[in-house]
């Protein structure tokens, strides 16, 4: 739980900066906003744990290091919580900006698609005519541009 929590501090200290970064965010937001949901399942029984060996175990806990990350269980996640919410508020008064350009990402988008489909049906692997090796070249960079477009779209699809 210790190492999730740090890991979310760093995901969450992430500066947005593109559509990309925004939906890496926004994926961490919802992560933490899931874990709170069950965070009280998870706590209760490791602290309960903790509870009975100081109860039942001669000398307690000695080992240092583990004390400290037992006594700061809560309080990290709550700094989370509270990190969270900075972070909601910060992209709220961001969020005009980011969904303009992504409206223009989007309409950008589909004009590439529709140029793509029609290359693809004028100069690509299926023109009548063409040698074998040639229509595997023009497969491969269509397969490549693809690819490209696969991806920002997979992107854009975050934001």
């Amino acid at each position: 739980m210790t190492e999730q929590t740090k890991m979310f501090g760093i995901k969450l200290s992430k500066e947005v900066k593109d559509i990309d970064s925004l939906g890496y965010v926004m994926e961490t937001l919802e992560q933490i906003r899931i874990k709170q949901a069950e965070i009280d399942l998870e706590f209760n029984p490791v602290i309960e744990m903790y509870q009975l060996l100081d109860t039942y175990l001669v000398g307690g806990i000695t080992d240092k290091d583990e004390m400290d990350s037992r006594s700061m269980l809560r309080a990290n996640w709550d700094q989370i919580i509270k990190q969270a919410d900075v972070k909601v508020k910060e992209l709220q008064q961001k969020q005009a900006s980011y969904l303009n350009t992504l409206k223009r990402n989007v309409k950008d988008f589909a004009k590439e698609v529709v140029d793509f489909r029609k290359d693809y049906e004028v100069n690509g692997p299926m023109v009548e005519g063409i040698e074998p090796n040639v229509a595997m070249e023009r497969l491969r960079r269509f397969e490549d541009e693809f690819q490209v477009k696969n991806q920002f779209f997979l992107i854009n699809k975050r934001g």
